[in-house]
């Protein structure tokens, strides 16, 4: 069943920027520049099937043109916001309407009507038309650029009247990011032919999520270990990520956040470590705090109930035997991740599995503490078992173990539950016997194909008289 938050309805928090006048954001667009860009844009041809194209149609399908443009900067952000002169032009005449809507004697509804009248008197000028009225402004964006847990990771946000040069059917064209509606390139995002509505918090956040994840590549590359694991078969890309952090972690009311913790709880616990290190940036200096504490509550709700359901599937999916083997080791990466950010000790793990994984003692080290019975290091690069020093071992596996030698068993010593120990075709030596002869709790011992002489062998059998030594 969903998991929920103990400390109230989904409704208690949400990432939406409260009502604000028009007139209030207009004073936050400051410095204006004017300039001219070197831009993408969409060939006007109509015999050009823009859903059919691929990357090699580039060149026919697109061409550069130099734009005039204006920019502004926004105070309180870092980011610039960007239009066509010839569109924002047209925006200042929207401007102009919203404002006396706004300020309409007989209220907003009343001027809201008095605005579209307005707009189709307008409407004589052929570069206007009634549809510019439902068009974002570059103030509407502000709220929500405000409620971004880093948004100085936007160098500007770019407002566009024209098509998508790069339609859906494109995924990626050397970095970029391409939907119906907006796409990013570099540190830009940009949205074409964007109106007021109520998708438009949702979309800044999706693209402010993919630009994060460029910034953070290690983070990245553990989403993608995650993907094998909590969604295997999906494919793994900018968008997966965006979804999960910029339209879940970050959804504006709890259900979506809800869903993606009980669906992909692994996945969830990387989105708040990174949301976590995003929020640490001070740079927010509008947003408010109920914005702050609502993400403070999801990402506390994540370590104290989501990991523990995370680390349990990452051991699962580590011990099992049988399945994907990419997605055995990437359980094994990220169990590590884990135990390096949460205290394991103490937890109880029937089996660890690791073999033939392609892990060594820096993936094995920080599970130290973690309170193993079964532990299988068969054909791996572990030769440190100090991490073993305190659990409850009771079978050891370390069968063609390529760098366990005679002085990787000195630890063992102190596992007075172990009763099994398969040490075949490791690499130890007649130096071992000292270590081995201090096991006097083990009942079964193997050591066939060891670098052992026969002669060790026979001692170590002499020296455990109540073990059963296969030789």
């Amino acid at each position: 069943m969903p998991v929920r938050d103990a400390g109230g309805p989904d409704t208690q928090g949400r990432f939406e920027p409260e009502p604000i006048p028009l007139s209030a954001l207009t004073g936050r667009l400051v410095n204006r520049r004017d300039s001219t860009q070197r831009w993408m844009v969409a060939v006007d041809d109509a015999s050009i099937d823009r859903w059919r194209l691929t990357s090699d149609d580039v060149d026919t399908a697109t061409r550069t043109a130099v734009v005039d443009v204006r920019e502004y900067e926004i105070s309180g952000h870092n980011a610039h916001i960007i239009l066509p002169e010839d569109y924002a032009r047209q925006l200042d005449a929207v401007r102009e309407l919203r404002l006396q809507a706004e300020s309409h004697p007989r209220g907003p509804s009343r001027g809201r009507r008095a605005m579209r009248w307005a707009a189709r008197q307008q409407m004589r000028d052929s570069a206007f038309t009634v549809d510019l009225l439902d068009r974002a402004l570059p103030e509407d964006v502000i709220p929500h650029l405000d409620l971004l847990p880093d948004p100085t990771i936007i160098r500007a946000i770019v407002l566009r009247n024209d098509l998508n040069p790069l339609p859906r059917a494109w995924s990626s064209l050397q970095g970029t990011y391409a939907d119906a509606e907006g796409y990013r390139y570099d540190d830009d995002i940009t949205f074409f032919q964007k109106n007021v509505d109520a998708t438009l918090g949702g979309e800044l956040r999706h693209q402010w999520a993919a630009l994060l994840g460029r910034r953070q590549p290690y983070s990245r590359g553990l989403f993608a270990a995650a993907m094998r694991i909590d969604a295997p078969g999906e494919w793994d890309g900018d968008t997966a990520w965006a979804v999960a952090i910029g339209d879940e972690m970050l959804s504006p009311t709890r259900p979506a956040f809800d869903a993606l913790a009980e669906r992909a709880p692994i996945l969830a616990v990387i989105a708040a470590d990174t949301m976590r290190e995003a929020r640490e940036n001070p740079c927010n200096r509008w947003g408010g705090p109920p914005m702050y504490d609502e993400l403070t509550r999801r990402l506390e709700f994540v370590q104290q109930t989501v990991q523990p359901r995370a680390l349990a599937r990452l051991v699962t999916t580590s011990g099992s035997g049988a399945g994907d083997p990419y997605a055995r080791r990437d359980a094994v990466r990220l169990l590590v991740e884990f135990a390096q950010g949460a205290s394991l000790a103490n937890v109880a793990i029937d089996s660890l599995d690791l073999s033939n994984a392609a892990v060594g003692d820096d993936h094995v080290r920080p599970l130290a503490g973690m309170a193993f019975k079964d532990v299988d290091l068969s054909a791996t690069n572990v030769q440190e078992l100090g991490f073993l020093a305190n659990s409850p071992v009771e079978r050891l596996k370390l069968v063609d173990a390529r760098r366990i030698v005679s002085s990787s068993l000195r630890p063992l010593k102190v596992l007075t539950t172990l009763t099994e120990l398969d040490l075949r075709g490791t690499r130890i030596e007649d130096g071992a016997i000292s270590y081995l002869s201090e096991l006097k709790q083990l009942k079964t011992l193997d050591i066939r194909g060891t670098g052992m002489s026969l002669e060790g062998r026979l001692l170590v059998q002499q020296k455990l008289p109540d073990t059963h030594v296969v030789l």
